[in-house]
C-alpha cells in the first residue's frame, strides 16, 4: 500500500470527504487529491496537519506503509528521525538477541563440562567401614583386637576364646558408606549402646546421574544458543 492509498484509506476510515479532511488540515483539496493519488510528496509541515486532521501517531501511519514507501519520505524530518529510532531500537534488541544466544552457550559449554569432568559431583567415593557397635569403655579396634585382650595363661582360655568368639561375632553388624570428602580416620558416629567407627577402606567409583544429566542439558542449551544465531539472522536482516 502506497502513502496515498493509506492516506485515501484513513480519511475513508474516519467517514471523511476530502473537502473535509482538506479543510481541517489547512490544505487546498487538489493537492490532498494529488496526495492520494501518489502524484505529490508532502512536505513535513503537511504530513503534520494530515496525521493531525486524521487523529493518528506518524508510527501508525508508517508502521502500515511497505519498505519502499516509507524510504521515499526518508528526506522529512520527522520520518527521518522515526527511522533513526526504529534503527536504534532493532540495533538494541539485535545486540541483546546475540547477547543472550551467547551467554546461553558459554552456560551450556559450563554445564558440559562440568558434568563431563565430574569435578563438582564427583565419581570417585571414600568408602568406610564399620563392624559394628563399640560399647563405652571398649577400644575402637575391639572387633579385630579383641583376642588380644584375653587374660594369658588362664585354665579355661580355650573356652573363654570360643565363648568371646560368639559374642564377637553375634555383635558383628557391618555398615559401608560412600563418601566424596576425606573425612580423616576413623569417623565417629554415636549410636544407640556405643560408637560406631567406621575405618577407610578404599577408593570406589559410584556413578552420579547429576552429571550425565548435565551433559545432557548442557548440549540442548548449546543447540539453542546455535538457533538463536540462525534466527537472528532470519528477524533482523
Amino acid at each position: 500500500m502506497s502513502l496515498g492509498e493509506q492516506l485515501k484509506s484513513l480519511r475513508q476510515a474516519k467517514q471523511l470527504s476530502q473537502p473535509e479532511l482538506a479543510e481541517l488540515a489547512g490544505i487546498e483539496q487538489s493537492y490532498l487529491s494529488k496526495l492520494e493519488n501518489d502524484k505529490a510528496q508532502p512536505s513535513n509541515d503537511m504530513l503534520r496537519k494530515l496525521i493531525a486532521a486524521l487523529e493518528i501517531g506518524l508510527e501508525e501511519l508508517l508502521r502500515k506503509l511497505p519498505t519502499t514507501s516509507v524510504q521515499k519520505l526518508a528526506s522529512l524530518p520527522d520520518v527521518e528521525q522515526w527511522l533513526n529510532k526504529q534503527n536504534q531500537q532493532q540495533f538494541t534488541q539485535r545486540r541483546n538477541f546475540l547477547l543472550m544466544s551467547s551467554a546461553l552457550i558459554v552456560f551450556a559449554i559450563t554445564l558440559f563440562f562440568t558434568g563431563y569432568s565430574k569435578l563438582i559431583f564427583s565419581e570417585q567415593q571414600h568408602e568406610y567401614v564399620s563392624e559394628g557397635v563399640v560399647r563405652e569403655g571398649e577400644i575402637k579396634t575391639i572387633f579385630d583386637d579383641w583376642p588380644r585382650l584375653l587374660p594369658r595363661g588362664e585354665k579355661d582360655g580355650h573356652k573363654l576364646r570360643e565363648q568371646k568368639a560368639i559374642e564377637m561375632t553375634g555383635r558383628r553388624d557391618v555398615e559401608h558408606i560412600r563418601i566424596a570428602t576425606w573425612l580423616g580416620n576413623p569417623i565417629e558416629k554415636p549410636v544407640d549402646g556405643g560408637t560406631r567407627y567406621y575405618w577407610y577402606s578404599q577408593m570406589v567409583d559410584q556413578a552420579q546421574p547429576i552429571n550425565a544429566w548435565l551433559q545432557v542439558v548442557g548440549i540442548f542449551l548449546f543447540a539453542a544458543g546455535v538457533m538463536g544465531f540462525v534466527i537472528e539472522r532470519k528477524l533482523f536482516r
